[in-house]
């Protein structure tokens, strides 16, 4: 790919992967951590009032990480670009008795079988193998899922995602320009046919 990548959000193209809200889907449970989808009504109640309590099941009365709010603007943004991409954009983490830890998700619904994942861990809940655990269940999720290839965009300087991405078999494939975090390395993960 190198240094001409652009990310892919599916403008112009539907996915071709199947596309439903997330309301019908169901947790995805893995060692150490739940991902629960958000549902778009979710996705949008968030980015309107990211003060308020989740109100979804399974979600009830989290209220969302200060520091990790300007993803529901590019998620909520996504989601009425492609209404059918919901159940791809954002899952919240929960670990032990339901403490939101972080969120996973894709920029846009799958295109050809490729996506490009972000996640966030909150500050207190680093160190413990969490980012590694949530990047495992959710990869495992999107294959099962028709995904081939997954791509990640971190900053040269997050050594622990880099870490995280090397040890998850993430291979770099070139660097893009990000307006607002700047020089991102870009990586990938194939799966086998």
């Amino acid at each position: 790919m190198g240094e001409g990548y652009r990310r892919r959000t599916g403008s112009g193209r539907g996915p071709v992967l199947p596309a439903v809200d997330a309301a019908g889907e169901e947790p995805v449970v893995g060692p150490q951590v739940t991902l629960v989808p958000l549902t778009g009504e979710s996705i949008v109640a968030l980015a309107l009032a990211p003060d308020e309590p989740l109100t979804q099941e399974g979600l009830t009365g989290l209220v969302w990480p200060e520091d990790d709010r300007r993803v529901l603007r590019y998620r909520a943004a996504a989601l009425a670009a492609d209404p059918a991409a919901s159940r791809w954009l954002l899952h919240a983490a929960l670990h032990g008795s339901g403490n939101l830890v972080g969120r996973i998700g894709c920029h846009a619904a799958p295109v050809d079988g490729r996506v490009e994942v972000g996640y966030y861990v909150r500050p207190d809940a680093r160190r413990r193998g969490l980012a590694t655990r949530m990047l495992e269940v959710f990869s495992d999720w999107l294959r099962s899922n028709g995904v081939t290839t997954i791509v990640l965009a971190v900053g040269p300087a997050n050594v622990a995602s880099l870490r995280i991405a090397r040890q998850a078999g993430f291979v770099r494939v070139g660097e893009q320009w990000d307006d607002e975090d700047g020089v991102e390395l870009v990586l990938e993960r194939r799966f086998a046919g």
